[in-house]
């Protein structure tokens, strides 16, 4: 899910990566309402999922991701 910290600090991770020639999932005003209250797994990019995972195991609680995040 979307979030938008609001006067806030925390702790996060981020995955920044090469976008290449493929389509990537990004984030735009039409979709950002859906992306909010969340976006299935598995409609990610096998990397986003494996970044998830880690920031989790690291015990971070946001993860930005900047094609997601670009808004």
């Amino acid at each position: 899910m979307l979030y938008t910290p609001k006067d806030e600090t925390a702790a996060y991770a981020c995955l920044s990566h090469c976008w290449g020639e493929k389509s990537i999932q990004v984030t735009t005003m039409e979709n950002f309402a859906r992306y909010s209250t969340g976006i299935p797994c598995e409609d990610l990019p096998l990397a986003f999922q494996h970044a998830i995972e880690f920031a989790y195991y690291l015990g971070l609680r946001y993860l930005w991701i900047d094609s997601l995040c670009k808004l």
